[in-house]
């Protein structure tokens, strides 16, 4: 603009009438300026400006709800005494000393830690945001009064304003809304919500629609075989790691020869050659000194039986 008004004209029942006036409209820039948010207890934050006008003389001052500060602007920082401020939204002004260019303004927010904390239910049983511990009904009210937004699942809902806004935490109560169906799906087990309130850190907390499954814990034998493996061999294994050096002893049969190598006593029939009937015997294992020393003996002794029978036959054998 940079124009100045002299004159008001209203048009009423009884006519025109007109007042006189001095007024200046001061000429807008399209300046930029920013505000950065910051922790009450950082006694600290930063800002930006540009886009001035030509021959803009900057007084800059900060203000809370329409209040001044004693914050301190320059250089492109702005300071407080962490102490004495408290937790809000404030307002960073940037005037023309001379009057010709309107003011710009930026909210920024000074922030302390919430004091709400998630009572940690399920979807079914009245999920809420309580008073952390110490807090008081004053710091409790003035904290749900402050909430500005709550976020579901990445999807923000403001909580202010005439027109579409969703009040998903109780103002009195700080329960959630969760019979509203549109934000917490029926088909969605699981959602994540972010609670934004002016003057506060976002509180973030996890909702489900059950309670998830603990995961079962070993049994204690099981851990420790799992643990500690068993290093001592098996009864088997020691006889294979130790074989026996000693000599199989043989049969008691073996060691006692039966006297089925005995002739046959009955007489032989004349002009019969007689025979020596020698059943089969258990051969021993040759390879084995005891088994060898025992066929041997069992050999003469068949051999000593055929003698004794020869003997016998060949008088017999003359007197034929």
């Amino acid at each position: 603009m940079g124009q100045t008004i002299n004159k008001i004209t209203y048009f009423t029942d009884e006519g025109k009438k007109s007042v006189a006036v001095d007024v200046y409209v001061p000429i807008k820039t399209g300046a930029v300026l920013t505000a950065d948010s910051a922790a009450v207890s950082s006694g600290t934050t930063a800002f930006t400006v540009s886009g001035l006008g030509e021959g803009f003389e900057p007084i800059y001052t900060v203000t809370k709800d329409d209040q001044p500060t004693d914050f301190t602007v320059e250089n492109g920082q702005i300071t407080f005494d962490a102490a004495a401020t408290e937790n809000g939204t404030y307002v960073l002004n940037v005037a023309d000393k001379t009057g010709v260019y309107a003011p710009v303004s930026a909210d920024f927010e000074l922030t302390i830690a919430p004091v709400g904390v998630f009572n940690g239910k399920i979807l079914g049983d009245s999920p809420a945001i309580i008073p952390a511990e110490g807090v008081n009904d004053e710091q409790w009210a003035a904290y749900l009064s402050a909430i500005r937004s709550v976020t579901v699942n990445e999807t923000v809902y403001s909580a202010v304003g005439h027109h579409g806004a969703v009040v998903l935490v109780d103002p009195q109560t700080g329960l959630l809304a969760v019979d509203n169906t549109d934000v917490f799906s029926e088909d969605t087990d699981t959602f994540a919500v972010t609670v934004t309130a002016a003057g506060y850190d976002d509180l973030t907390f996890m909702v489900n629609r059950t309670a998830s499954a603990e995961p079962s814990e070993p049994s204690e034998e099981t851990s420790e075989v799992s643990e500690e493996p068993s290093t001592e061999p098996s009864q088997s294994s020691e006889m294979s790691e130790e074989p026996s050096t000693e000599p199989s002893q043989p049969s008691e049969v073996s060691e006692e020869p039966s006297n089925v190598f005995e002739p046959s006593q009955a007489e032989p029939s004349q002009g019969t050659q007689p025979s020596v009937i020698v059943p089969d015997a258990q051969v021993p294992n040759t390879s084995d000194p005891t088994a060898t020393a025992l066929l041997i003996t069992l050999m003469a002794s068949a051999l000593a039986a055929v003698i004794v029978f020869l003997k016998k036959w060949q008088p017999q054998s003359r007197r034929l």
